[in-house]
């Protein structure tokens, strides 16, 4: 997930707003507003004795927890400042990406932490994002604690993507982004968690049922486990496959990202 520079693209909807009680928020003015931290975690298999990212999949596929953040207020107003994504990446050493996710933002006039969907691509460098309003879901927005779907699919045939929101209400995956470009046809499924604005503000995610989907077009298969790709140095958390299936990330953890194979 980059912030800058970006092509926005907002659709025009009402504003709706998602405000949880209570909500939490760190004002710290020396903090960075602009440094993104990151923690990537791939899907790997197994040759006998080693593990490898899994190279050339058509998608991914996962469960996200929507989680309340600490967030610094002094990084902007309705702007986002933590948040997850379902994620394809090229290659492990490349820029290039396709994702979709969510955001969490700082309303100051309601006082508020707000949620909305994004995708974004990633080609040579250049990022090009599209978001829902603030508070805007395609289907029932199952609220703070709760799980929803994200899924990027290779459209068959070539490098167009097809990026979806699942609120796991009944109603089935919705496109928020169809035939969206890339510069790649197939990558490296992954789980994201980011945050802007200093080690005061939190990094706390879950990611389950995870699934990749095979380079032969075959049924999308579960997750046999994850190997760090990127944990940004000094940032205070880390992330861990809980399971094969599972992505967390802890804070203050022993799991550090450990040397990809």
């Amino acid at each position: 997930m980059k912030r800058l520079p970006r092509i926005v693209l907002v659709p025009a909807m009402a504003l709706l707003l998602a405000l949880i009680p209570q909500v939490s928020a760190i004002a710290d003015p020396d903090a960075s507003c602009s440094s993104e931290d990151g923690i990537f975690w791939s899907v790997v298999w197994f040759d006998g004795s080693h593990y490898h990212y899994r190279l050339f999949d058509y998608g991914n596929y996962g469960e996200i927890k929507i989680s309340d953040r600490d967030l610094n207020v002094n990084c902007g107003n309705l702007t986002n400042l933590a948040g997850s994504t379902t994620h394809m990446r090229k290659d492990p050493l490349s820029a290039d990406l396709v994702e979709v996710g969510y955001d969490e933002g700082w309303d100051s006039i309601y006082v508020g932490h707000v949620f909305r969907w994004f995708y974004e691509v990633v080609i040579s460098g250049t990022p090009i994002r599209h978001q829902g309003s603030w508070g805007s879901w395609p289907c029932t927005f199952p609220g703070v604690g709760n799980f929803m779907g994200f899924r990027a699919t290779q459209i068959i045939g070539g490098s167009t993507w097809n990026l979806k929101v699942n609120c796991l209400d009944g109603s089935g995956d919705h496109n928020v982004g169809s035939n969206v470009a890339a510069s790649f046809s197939g990558g490296v499924a992954t789980a994201e968690t980011y945050r802007f604005g200093g080690s005061n503000t939190g990094m706390s995610d879950d990611h389950r049922n995870m699934d990749y989907r095979p380079g032969d077009y075959s049924t999308w298969t579960n997750w046999t486990g994850g190997l760090c790709l990127q944990d940004n140095p000094g940032n205070n958390w880390n992330g861990y496959m809980y399971s094969s299936t599972e992505y967390r990330t802890v804070k203050n953890s022993t799991n550090n990202c450990p040397t990809p194979p």
